[in-house]
């Protein structure tokens, strides 16, 4: 796309690009001849061109990357895990197995985690470090609800 850019630009203007530049030092001084005659500063802009011999200069080198793995796909990815487990879609072993080979994260470090907590597990702990009973034991189950009945309409008059 940038060389195609390029290549239109020097084709729509044969005779040169014009553009406005500030002016030299010694342009300036020239115009006002040695400082006598001090210039405005829209005075100071020139209209000038960039001349297609000057442009080819200028040609750009572009390689493009089409890999589909690249940093920023990575990037991508991990926010996408990040945001699943954060909004709880997802434990986190199934994060560890999600995040991209070569990503932020190093995968293979969390893996060791994920096996150490497997051969010694811990207790889970509540906000205040306080051990949790097993699962079904010393939890209170709220009462059922009674369905309450629709309340009637207001007369209306």
């Amino acid at each position: 796309m940038a060389r195609l850019w390029f290549d239109l630009l020097v084709a729509y203007n044969p005779d040169g690009i014009p553009i406005k530049r500030e002016m030299t030092a010694e342009e300036e001084e020239e115009a006002t001849q040695g400082g006598l005659y001090p210039l405005e500063p829209e005075d100071k802009i020139v209209a000038d061109k960039i001349m297609p011999e000057d442009l080819e200069k200028l040609r750009p080198e572009v390689k493009v990357d089409v890999s589909t793995n690249t940093q920023w796909s990575k990037n991508d990815e991990q926010t996408a895990d990040d945001n699943l487990l954060s909004n709880g879609h997802i434990t986190f072993d199934e994060y560890v197995d999600l995040i991209p080979d070569g990503g932020i994260l190093q995968k293979n470090k969390l893996q060791e985690i994920v096996k150490k907590r497997a051969l010694n597990p811990q207790p889970m702990t509540d906000e205040n470090g306080q051990p949790l009973p097993p699962e079904g034991e010393g939890q209170t189950v709220p009462p059922p609800q009674e369905p309450q009945e629709p309340m009637p309409p207001e007369p209306t008059e």
